[in-house]
């Protein structure tokens, strides 16, 4: 099958296991390149999941945002709500961080929390956003 396949998304795992920089910036410079090839449509959005996920675990704001607009732009044709939901996280998520008090968004990041399980899509949370949507006791 090739690269075209799930490089992407293998590509986006190894960058996320790295602790290296400099190895973790050629990983993205690799799925760089095979971005601009052309891919399957399920490695786009594999990899740009699993950026965000990496961004936020990394708490880099700029790089979570810039992987939820790639992933607009490359659904923007053809919505699904998979990704919709997905960017919605990734919008919360960095939000409540700049936001940490923010009621409105505690409640839709647990809104959304509610609607990965009823849909069963394995979607994780980090802890802090998990805290943040405990009401305090």
């Amino acid at each position: 099958t090739g690269m075209s396949f799930c490089g992407l998304m293998l590509l986006a795992l190894l960058g996320r296991m790295a602790e290296d920089p400099a190895e973790r910036a050629g990983f993205q410079q690799e799925a760089s390149a095979l971005l601009e090839q052309g891919c399957m449509a399920h490695s786009h959005i594999a990899y740009y999941r699993l950026g965000i996920d990496d961004a936020i675990a990394r708490r880099d704001w700029v790089k979570a945002n810039a992987h939820v607009a790639a992933l607009a732009e490359f659904t923007l044709r053809e919505p699904l709500p998979y990704t919709d939901f997905l960017m919605a996280r990734g919008r919360t998520l960095v939000a409540l961080a700049a936001h940490p008090q923010d009621a409105a968004l505690k409640a839709h990041l647990g809104r959304l929390k509610a609607q990965a399980e009823a849909l069963r899509w394995p979607v994780g949370w980090p802890e802090w956003a998990v805290a943040a949507m405990t009401p305090d006791v």
